[in-house]
C-alpha cells in the first residue's frame, strides 16, 4: 500500500488562514505543524498579478518559513457564492459518455460560459440511482490562488471545495449517526453544510452566513468597536449575543432544515445528530438555534481532540481546523 505523501493543507478563510503540515493515514493524523493566522488580504479581489495576490503569496512564504514547514505539496479549497455545486441524475450509461452529459448540463447551469470555469465531478451511486455532483469555480479565481501559492514556494496539487473537504473528514473519522452525518461549518462569512450517507448520497451547500454578520450587528446596536464585540462574542453567557445570533441565523437555519428534508426524501434516512464546527461555532445561541430548527441534538465538534502532539492552545480551538483537516485527508489525483 502506498503511504500518503506529507503535504501542507491551507484553508484560506475570509478572516483567518489555517495551516496544517502532516499525513493522514488509516484513520489517524500525524501532524508536524499546525497554526492559525489572520488573513492579510481579507475579501480579496481576483486578478492574477494583483497587489492582493502578491501580498498573499509573500505572507504565506514568510509564515510557512517561520513555522518551519518543509512540505512543498499543497492542498487548498474554496467556498462562497462563486462556488458552483450542482446535482443531476443520470441513467445507466458507459463511464466514457458521462463527460458529454456533464458538458451539456454545464451549458445550462453556467450560461456565462463553462470554458471560464475550472470544474470536476463525481458520480454518486445510491440504491439504484446515479447522481452527478458537479463542482466548479471561476478560472480567474483559481489562477489567483495557484499563482499566490507558487509565489510562496508551494505546488498546489488539489483545489477542493470546503464542504467536500468536510465530507472527506467525516468519512475519515467515521462521524456517522444512524448511517448519516451532518456537519455545519460556520466561518466568518460563509457556512458550509455537508450531509452524507455512509455508503451513498452526498449533499453539500454553502450558505451566506457567518460570525461577521453578528459582529456588525452587535457593533451597530451597542456602539462597541469590532474589537470589543469580538471579546463579547467569546462570553458563552452573553445574552445579547445569543439573542442577535438567534435572530440573524434564522435564514441559515431554514436553509439547513430545507436541505435535510431534501436529503431525507432522497435517501429515506433520518438525520439523528449534527456536528457544528468552524471559527464561529461557539457563538452563544447558535447550536441551540440549530437544535430547535432541526429538532435533533448537536455538538461542537473538535476533530483535533485526542490527536497526539497538538499544543493545548491549538487543540482547544480544534473546531476551527475542520476544513484544513479535511484537506489533509484528501487523496491526490
Amino acid at each position: 500500500m502506498r503511504v500518503p505523501a506529507k503535504r501542507v493543507a491551507i484553508d484560506i478563510g475570509s478572516q483567518t488562514i489555517k495551516v496544517i503540515e502532516g499525513i493522514a493515514n488509516q484513520g489517524s493524523f500525524d501532524i508536524r505543524r499546525i497554526s492559525l493566522a489572520g488573513n492579510p488580504v481579507a475579501d480579496v479581489r481576483p486578478g492574477p498579478g494583483s497587489d492582493e495576490q502578491l501580498s498573499l503569496g509573500l505572507f504565506l512564504r514568510d509564515y510557512l518559513r517561520r513555522l518551519e514547514v518543509k512540505s512543498r505539496l499543497c492542498v487548498s479549497s474554496v467556498a462562497g457564492e462563486e462556488v458552483l455545486l450542482h446535482y443531476f441524475d443520470i441513467p445507466e450509461i458507459p463511464p466514457e459518455e458521462i463527460q458529454s452529459l456533464v458538458e451539456v448540463e454545464l451549458a445550462e447551469v453556467f450560461p456565462q460560459g463553462w470554458s471560464n470555469l475550472e470544474y470536476d465531478y463525481q458520480v454518486i451511486t445510491h440504491g439504484e440511482k446515479k447522481t452527478v455532483l458537479l463542482a466548479g469555480y471561476p478560472k480567474k479565481r483559481c489562477d489567483f490562488l495557484v499563482q499566490a501559492f507558487s509565489q510562496a514556494g508551494l505546488r498546489l496539487v488539489v483545489m477542493d471545495v470546503d464542504s467536500l473537504a468536510l465530507a472527506n473528514l467525516m468519512f475519515f473519522t467515521g462521524k456517522f449517526q444512524g448511517g448519516t452525518g451532518l456537519t455545519i461549518n460556520v466561518g466568518a462569512k460563509v457556512t458550509n453544510m455537508t450531509l452524507v450517507e455512509e455508503n451513498g448520497f452526498l449533499l453539500a451547500r454553502d450558505i451566506p452566513f457567518g460570525g461577521s454578520v453578528i459582529s456588525q450587528e452587535l457593533s451597530r446596536r451597542s456602539q462597541f468597536s469590532l474589537v470589543e464585540v469580538e471579546n463579547l462574542k467569546k462570553n458563552p453567557g452573553e445574552r445579547t449575543v445569543s439573542v442577535i445570533t438567534r435572530e440573524l441565523a434564522s435564514d441559515m437555519v431554514t436553509e439547513v432544515v430545507t436541505a435535510v428534508r431534501y436529503f431525507t426524501s432522497r435517501t429515506s434516512r433520518q438525520v439523528q445528530k449534527f456536528f457544528l464546527c468552524g471559527g464561529s461555532a461557539p457563538l452563544p445561541g447558535l447550536k441551540e438555534s440549530l437544535e430547535e430548527g432541526l429538532k435533533i441534538p448537536g455538538e461542537i465538534w473538535n476533530p483535533l481532540a485526542g490527536v497526539p502532539g497538538i499544543p493545548l492552545e491549538v487543540e482547544t480551538k480544534g473546531y476551527t481546523f475542520a476544513v484544513a483537516l479535511g484537506l489533509l485527508v484528501r487523496r491526490f489525483p
